[in-house]
């Protein structure tokens, strides 16, 4: 069994960057998800630095510059717009694969996963889109949007 400690937000802002990098420059980061719509994920270039992390998208439709669709609020503001057709499934495929884009335009290597911001893939509808372009692009992990936990039954 391996044991893969990954740090999210990365090109959030400079701080968190910095904090990643140090992490892995210890040895206690073996992946790394990035906001590619952030501007501080121009730092991402610097990964290829490193030969054992593995890089993913950190898709977000909650904050950034994205490209294609305003950001939400929230995850409950999204998913409102969505049930009442403000914005469409289709707009949110282009807005991912704008953000995979930016991110492979940065990284040399193929992308091992995708996690969402703020959980986003917990929608249905995203998390179909998430499984389907994983699929076309041969990204081999999605992070599972259940937490599990001892007090729930399953």
């Amino acid at each position: 069994m391996n044991l893969c400690i990954n740090c999210d937000d990365f090109g959030l802002n400079p701080e968190i960057n910095k904090g990643i990098f140090e992490a892995i420059e210890l040895g206690l980061v073996s992946s790394v998800s990035v906001l590619s719509s952030h501007e501080a994920a121009n730092d991402v270039s610097q990964l290829n630095n490193y030969k054992n992390i593995s890089v993913g998208l950190h898709f977000s439709l909650t904050s950034g510059t994205n490209k294609k669709i305003r950001n939400f609020k929230s995850p409950l503001s999204l998913l409102s717009n969505l049930t009442i057709n403000r914005i469409s499934t289709r707009d949110i495929e282009t807005e991912l694969q704008l953000q995979h884009n930016s991110l492979i335009q940065r990284w040399q290597n193929s992308l091992t996963h995708i996690d969402c911001h703020q959980h986003i893939h917990c929608i249905a509808s995203i998390r179909k889109l998430i499984r389907q372009f994983s699929n076309k692009h041969n990204i081999s992990y999605i992070r599972a949007p259940v937490d599990f936990s001892p007090n729930l039954s399953m």
